[in-house]
């Protein structure tokens, strides 16, 4: 699934991988150049995994590395990890 928001000049892109068995990548055109690119992925070694108080996390938020926008496309390949969330900001200048 996606979802995406503009606030304050700031494009905001969820993806979420629900597929165990495949990494997924994306393409999002966008209209305008941006200064900055940076994202941030939540995910787990296991589809089990989850984190329990008292216990070491095993579900994590980590940076990721997100290639520079090209000719006004922003390219998300094989990001996503199974059962992940990335969240990716776009700074306007």
């Amino acid at each position: 699934t996606a979802s995406a928001s503009v606030k304050d000049e700031v494009v905001n892109i969820t993806l979420t991988n629900a597929n165990p068995n495949k990494a997924i990548s994306v393409e999002c055109d966008l209209s305008k150049n941006y200064k900055s690119v940076s994202g941030q992925i939540v995910t787990g070694k296991e589809i089990t995994d989850f984190n329990d108080f008292g216990k070491e996390e095993k579900v994590k938020m980590a940076d990721f590395d997100i290639k520079k926008i090209k000719k006004g496309k922003l390219n998300c390949r094989n990001t996503c990890t199974f059962c992940c969330i990335c969240s990716t900001k776009i700074n306007v200048p």
